[in-house]
């Protein structure tokens, strides 16, 4: 089911939203723009998010000359699968390609504009700079040829090579000044690299200077990065694990006292009592538990800036 919360904006005359020299008017009370956020410029609505990628690309794989690419089986009429080095990824429907499609469903749902951005599994960042930078180059070109095919639905994201700040902020230039991007978009982190690491101050000073919004997407391809202890696992990886298994804990124990309220007038007062005040000990075990992975995390991003400065 779709969501999206709307929200109003007064004018006396014409709102107008600017993309290169297209200009995007409305005089609707409500306009409504699909993203994957809560903000974007100055206004307005937001519903749900929507990537986008090319119809069919190069083999990868056999371009750059190493495995870890995505690539499209379409499998069937409408339906593709991305296909990483042979497993499947995920699959996806024929709105995922197809602009003719998006305005079809944008009118269904009376959205007046669509942000395009890439699917972040395609940002890359752990492939060879230069092979990245091909890539995003690939992807900005695409998004860009959509927005320019029908400027008044679709407004489009870049993507850069960011594990190497001096290709990202070239090719957040090209966006901005040759392909007419409203903005780009990046990962949550950068390999071993929060989004605070020093070495990200160029692309950030760049998009300040261009005037340019970046669009921050979460997501998980973080886990093995990290310097390696002796027995295999990263630092950061074990503190993740622990992560996921207090989460999981947290969960049952949520369950057991779902139950115990459900029996609430059926059991003794006293079992009600030790059953509730032994789940909020647990509780309490767990928080205490996350705030020392927490800590962890966060000294892990003060020895790497430290060291930096050395």
């Amino acid at each position: 089911m779709n969501s999206y919360t709307e929200t109003s904006f007064k004018t006396e005359s014409q709102s107008s939203l600017h993309q290169n020299n297209d200009v995007i008017t409305t005089s609707k009370k409500f306009f409504k723009i699909d993203m994957h956020t809560y903000h974007f410029f100055f206004l307005l609505i937001f519903e749900k998010k929507r990537h986008i990628l090319p119809k069919h690309w190069p083999d990868l794989k056999k371009k750059y000359g190493y495995g870890g690419w995505v690539q499209l089986n379409h499998h069937e009429p409408g339906k593709a699968r991305m296909i990483i080095d042979g497993k499947n990824f995920r699959e996806i429907q024929c709105n995922c390609w197809s602009a003719d499609e998006r305005v079809r469903e944008c009118d269904n749902t009376g959205v007046n504009v669509q942000v395009l951005s890439t699917i972040p599994v395609m940002f890359s960042y752990s492939a060879k700079p230069q092979h990245t930078l091909d890539l995003a180059r690939y992807l900005n070109d695409h998004i860009a040829q959509v927005c320019d095919e029908d400027p008044k639905r679709f407004i489009g994201l870049g993507t850069l090579p960011m594990q190497s700040p001096e290709l990202a902020v070239q090719e957040l230039k090209r966006c901005v000044n040759e392909l007419g991007l409203a903005g780009i978009q990046i990962g949550s982190h950068v390999n071993e690299w929060n989004l605070d690491a020093l070495e990200l101050d160029p692309i950030w000073e760049a998009c300040n200077e261009l005037k340019v919004p970046v669009f921050i997407h979460p997501w998980a391809k973080f886990l093995g990065y990290g310097k390696q202890r002796s027995n295999g696992k990263s630092s950061t990886t074990k503190t993740l694990d622990n992560l996921a298994k207090l989460h999981t804990q947290s969960q049952r124990f949520r369950r057991e006292l779902d139950n115990d309220l459900k029996q609430l007038y059926t059991t003794d007062e006293t079992e009600i009592n030790e059953s509730l005040e032994h789940f909020v000990m647990e509780q309490r075990q767990i928080r205490k538990s996350l705030v020392k992975s927490n800590k962890e995390i966060h000294d892990m991003s003060a020895v790497k800036r430290m060291l930096s400065e050395i």
